[in-house]
């Protein structure tokens, strides 16, 4: 009894030792390797930023109108351009000759005048040492820092409405959007198209509108069937325009074309002519507008206004269409300006991108190559160089909106959209 007992107890100790040798993990004897979890997308952003590239930050200019009547345009200007910053650094930057390249933005409000925007512009090289500047949206802004610019070769990309920054000497201006001639272009292929009736025309404007806008619009858009009766210049900060309506249907037209004037401005003008009486066709050259504020102030009077917009609905691609509800839903508003604002942003990056480099020469000679870009309202490139003598307006199909009403909002309704040609 007593050697069963023994026997029985070694044999347990040896079936216990055994066990715990196999449970060792140093001693287990497997040719397969031991599997690791696979990293996250975070993992490996944080593995490239942190041990394989270092980082950087380069600054991006803005400067707008972050005061005053035109104020939806610095907004416009700002929540894209702060969209697209946010999309880049989120994404872990731009890799860029080895660098992991992060963004941030500088504003500066130009006052909406001439010398508040050379003086932002001064701040913004001199001090910020910025090199790639958004703005200022004035025309006027845009020529006063002509010089500035292209000593510092600042790369700048403006709306301006003037020929003058096209000129081969300032190379470093670029223009996103439609100068006189695209609009003048444009509103006049949209008026043969779409109301081949009007007969008579009235511009207005305001009193520091380009002389090249104002030339090109007062030359283009007439024809040998549509006469321009009269110019009606205004200054600007006017908030009552009958005065300036009265003499503008004084000549019974049957259109009242507006020039590059803010949401403000058309909206009242549009409300106050109705109120006169007048029952023919508006629009405006501006483009940009914010139809949902135009509407509240012009109500129903509004109704059938027309700009030169982005191309939306039927004429534009559907990435375009997300694009807006994505910018809607972030910012609670949206105009085609601050779309076309966007497409500028990703043409810059994209450029960056094939330059791999910061230094503005070398960005400066993609954005003038002729190269297509990708963008949300599909290809663009810069073009015009047979009439401006570079490359250096961004050219893309320009639409027509038309304002209409939908549940007490304004909507713009893209009602055609026209390539430009030179």
């Amino acid at each position: 009894m007593i050697m069963q007992t023994k026997k029985s107890n070694f044999v347990l100790t040896v079936l216990i030792c055994l066990i715990f040798v196999f449970m060792m993990p140093g001693c287990q004897n497997t040719s397969e390797p031991v599997m690791e979890q696979p990293k996250t997308s975070e993992d490996t952003a944080n593995v490239d930023v942190e041990e394989e590239l270092s980082v950087t930050t380069e600054k991006i200019g803005l400067i707008g109108f972050l005061s005053g009547g035109a104020l939806l345009w610095g907004m416009d200007q700002q929540q894209a351009i702060g969209m697209w910053v946010n999309e880049v650094n989120i994404a872990g930057g731009l890799e860029i000759d080895g660098k992991r390249v992060l963004l941030e933005t500088v504003a500066y409000d130009d006052f909406s005048n001439t010398a508040g925007g050379l003086d932002a512009m001064q701040k913004i090289i001199l001090q910020d040492e910025v090199r790639y500047v958004f703005g200022p949206i004035l025309s006027s802004g845009t020529i006063a820092v002509k010089d500035i610019v292209n000593e510092n070769k600042v790369l700048q990309f403006s709306t301006c409405t003037s020929d003058i920054v096209h000129k081969p000497e300032y190379p470093y201006q670029f223009v996103y959007y439609q100068a006189g001639y695209e609009k003048a272009y444009v509103v006049s292929k949209y008026l043969d198209e779409k109301h081949p009736n009007v007969k008579k025309m009235v511009f207005v404007t305001l009193s520091d509108e380009t002389k090249a806008e104002l030339d090109l619009v007062t030359s283009m858009v007439p024809n040998e069937n549509r006469e321009l009766v009269d110019t009606v210049l205004y200054d600007r900060g006017t908030t009552d325009f009958y005065p300036v309506l009265q003499k503008a249907l004084a000549s019974e037209p049957d259109l009242i074309l507006l020039g590059s004037l803010p949401t403000s401005d058309c909206a009242s003008l549009a409300k106050q002519a109705r109120e006169l009486g007048y029952q023919g066709l508006m629009g405006a050259t501006v483009g940009g507008l914010d139809m949902d504020a135009f509407y509240q102030i012009s109500g129903d009077a509004g109704i059938g206004f027309f700009n030169t917009s982005l191309p939306s609905g039927e004429y534009a691609p559907a990435e375009y269409e997300e694009f807006v509800a994505k910018f809607r839903k972030q910012n609670g508003r949206y105009d085609t300006f601050a779309g076309t604002i966007y497409v500028m942003t990703q043409v810059l990056e994209q450029a960056i991108l094939e330059a791999n480099s910061l230094d503005t020469d070398a960005v400066r000679a993609v954005l003038d190559s002729g190269k297509e870009f990708n963008t949300i309202i599909g290809p663009v490139k810069f073009g015009g160089e047979s009439y401006y003598g570079r490359n250096s307006h961004l050219i893309f199909n320009v639409g027509v909106g038309v304002l209409q009403a939908v549940d007490g909002v304004g909507v713009e309704v893209c009602d055609g959209a026209y390539s430009v040609e030179y």
